[in-house]
């Protein structure tokens, strides 16, 4: 039974390194790759269509780029790109759940405090939560 490595993108520097390793970890399983951008909007003052929107566009666009660089590095591996409508790390279990994958890939540091403790928030809750197991990895710089 096929179980993907999982990788979530958003386009940071973390996402650029987490795509690089999750296409040698696909490689390595001889299994496909689902790349991923979870966007749970924030309720407070609700969610207005426009907004939606354009978070999506901006998802589509996230998406595009990870799929063009999987083929870059490995044509031959099979790619799906998947948008979800939650907050990142219960779009990428969800994710993980439903197509019984083997690895979640995400990237790690990114720079200045502010943006680091939310990333590490982030990656910290995965990692306890996921009943998958999850690949963290850092970007050259951090």
């Amino acid at each position: 039974m096929a179980a993907p490595i999982v990788c979530g993108f958003d386009g940071s520097a973390g996402a650029h390194a987490a795509i690089k390793e999750a296409v040698a970890v696909a490689r390595a399983f001889n299994e496909s790759l689902v790349v991923a951008f979870a966007y749970g909007q924030n309720p407070v003052g609700g969610v207005t269509g426009d907004v939606k929107r354009e978070v999506e566009h901006i998802g589509d666009a996230f998406l595009e780029e990870a799929t063009q660089i999987v083929h870059e590095l490995d044509p031959a591996l099979g790619v799906e790109a998947m948008d979800i409508d939650a907050e990142p790390v219960d779009g990428l279990i969800e994710i993980g759940r439903e197509r019984n994958a083997r690895m979640i890939v995400i990237g790690g540091n990114t720079t200045g405090p502010f943006w680091g403790a939310i990333v590490h928030a982030q990656s910290y809750r995965l990692i306890n939560e996921s009943p998958i197991p999850v690949l963290v990895v850092q970007p050259p710089d951090a």
